[in-house]
């Protein structure tokens, strides 16, 4: 087992430089861990009567509070799961304050 720190530059996309790293030292499978600030989003939940994604496209800029996924490798092709938290940030630079809320029945389906 070992950790590896990654910078991401500006303009790149997160799932393809994961995808180009476990390529390139040949990891069959990871977890990890995110902070920062990302922009051009799209994000994704899944709906259970299409069996499939619904995405939305967001071209602001957010706070990225976490990402959390796992990265397996199935045929020579990487396959990346990510969940995110996000804030919305007002103007370039300037987060909006939020205060953190406890949410005491989580549901897992």
């Amino acid at each position: 087992m070992f950790a590896q720190l990654l910078n991401m530059e500006e303009g790149k996309e997160l799932h393809e430089m994961l995808s180009a790293f476990v390529l390139q030292k040949k990891i069959p499978s990871a977890f990890y861990q995110g902070i920062g600030m990302v922009h051009d989003v799209e994000l994704g939940h899944f709906n259970l009567e299409k069996n499939d994604y619904d995405k939305s496209s967001f071209d602001r800029t957010f706070e990225l509070i976490t990402a959390t996924g796992n990265i397996s490798v199935e045929s020579g092709v990487p396959f990346i799961h990510t969940h995110i938290v996000l804030a919305l940030l007002r103007r370039p630079n300037k987060t909006r304050n939020f205060k953190g809320l406890e949410l005491p029945h989580p549901f897992v389906p």
